[in-house]
C-alpha cells in the first residue's frame, strides 16, 4: 500500500508540473498576433472566467461519479484539444470556444488532484503528511509556471 501511495505522490506532482508548465502569461500577445482586438481578448478572458464559474461544482460532482484519474484524463484531453484549437483557430468565436475547453480542463483538475492524494494518504493513515504534500504541489505549480514560460518564449 506504501508503494501505491508513493507511485500516487510521485505521479500527482509530475502531473501538476505538466498541467502549469504553460503560456498561459502570455494570452494577450499571441491573441493579439492572432488578429484579435483588445475587447475581442477581454471577451475571451471573460468566456474563460464565466466557464470556470459554472463548471466548478459540476466539475466535482463528475470526479466523485466517476473517479478522479478519469476526470483528470478528461481535463488533460481538454486541455489538448483547446490548444490545437488556439493553433487552428482563425476567428473570434474558434478563440472563444478554446477558452471554454481551457477553463473545462481547468475546472476538472481543480480540486481533483488534490482529492485523489488525499485519498492516497488516507489509504496508508499518513493524512498527517497532507500539508506537506500541498506545500509541494504548490512549489511545484510556481517552478513550472516560469520554467514553461522561458522555455516557450525562447
Amino acid at each position: 500500500m506504501v508503494k501505491i501511495m508513493q507511485r500516487n505522490l510521485h505521479l500527482g506532482y509530475g502531473y501538476t508540473a505538466l498541467a502549469y508548465f504553460g503560456i498561459t502569461s502570455l494570452w494577450v500577445i499571441f491573441l493579439q498576433q492572432r488578429g484579435l482586438s483588445l475587447v475581442q481578448i477581454g471577451l475571451c478572458e471573460s468566456v474563460f472566467h464565466l466557464t470556470s464559474l459554472l463548471s466548478e461544482v459540476p466539475s466535482g460532482m463528475l470526479a466523485d461519479r466517476f473517479g478522479y484519474k478519469i476526470v483528470l484524463m478528461g481535463g488533460r484531453v481538454a486541455a489538448i484539444v483547446h490548444a490545437i484549437i488556439m493553433l487552428m483557430a482563425t476567428n473570434f468565436w474558434w478563440f472563444a470556444l478554446g477558452f471554454v475547453l481551457q477553463a473545462w480542463a481547468y475546472n476538472l483538475q481543480s480540486g481533483t488532484i488534490e482529492a485523489l492524494l488525499y485519498d492516497s494518504l488516507a489509504e496508508n493513515h499518513a493524512t498527517e503528511r497532507f500539508p506537506v504534500v500541498t506545500k509541494n504541489m504548490n512549489m511545484i505549480i510556481e517552478i513550472a509556471t516560469p520554467v514553461g514560460f522561458c522555455w516557450l518564449a525562447a
